[in-house]
């Protein structure tokens, strides 16, 4: 368990960064920064520095992307599924 107080410089470095990461995660600007922050946040404790501080906030925020995607609803198919190319002659 960590007993150091959260570190909020050192994650407001890595803002710019994980703005890119998840926005080419979920290709759209998302709240998924603000989400990861407040993950980073509540989970500070458990934080055990097996890894560096930058590759523990990055899984934090790849699990929520990849929370997100799975919880957004499948876009709908178009109605008109025929191929463009095909053209039809009426008898």
């Amino acid at each position: 368990m960590n007993k150091t107080a959260f570190d909020e410089p050192l994650f407001a470095s890595l803002k710019p960064g994980l703005t890119s990461f998840c926005y080419r995660m979920l290709g759209s600007m998302d709240d998924a920064v603000q989400e990861t922050s407040i993950r980073v946040w509540q989970s500070w404790s458990t934080f055990r520095q097996d890894s560096s501080f930058k590759t523990w906030v990055y899984r934090i925020a790849s699990n929520l992307c990849l929370d997100k995607l799975r919880q957004s609803k499948r876009r709908a198919l178009p109605v008109d599924l025929f191929d463009p190319v095909i053209k039809y002659t009426y008898v």
